[in-house]
C-alpha cells in the first residue's frame, strides 16, 4: 500500500486442478497443414501442402529476410488445378508478404 512494498509482495499460491498427477497427453503433430498468407494488400492465400511444403516454404521465406533466395516462390495448387492445365502454381512475392499462418492437420 501507499507504495511501499511488504515482505508478502512477491508470493503467490495455486491450487493444482484436475487431472490427478497425469501429465497432458501429447497432441499429434499432423502430416499436412493449411497455410494462410497474408499479403499486403489485404488479401488472404489460402492452400493445403504436405509439411515438407509448408517447411520449404518456411525455409525459403527465412532465407529470403536473412539476404538469400530468390524474390518469388511458387506454390502448387495440387487439388485446386481445376481446368485443362498440367500445373498451376501461386507464386508469393517476398515483399509482399505480410504475415502467414500455418494449421496442422492428420489425414
Amino acid at each position: 500500500m501507499n507504495g511501499v512494498d511488504s515482505e508478502y509482495s512477491n508470493e503467490a499460491s495455486a491450487t493444482p486442478q484436475g487431472g490427478g498427477g497425469q501429465p497432458d497427453p501429447e497432441q499429434p503433430s499432423g502430416n499436412r497443414a493449411i497455410l494462410v498468407v497474408t499479403m499486403t494488400t489485404g488479401l488472404e492465400k489460402e492452400f493445403d501442402l504436405s509439411m515438407k511444403e509448408v517447411n520449404d516454404f518456411i525455409d525459403w521465406y527465412e532465407a529470403k529476410q536473412a539476404g538469400t533466395g530468390s524474390a518469388s516462390y511458387a506454390i502448387k495448387k495440387h487439388d485446386n488445378n481445376k481446368g485443362p492445365f498440367s500445373s498451376r502454381k501461386d507464386y508469393m512475392l517476398y515483399d509482399r508478404i505480410l504475415t502467414f499462418e500455418v494449421s496442422e492437420y492428420s489425414k
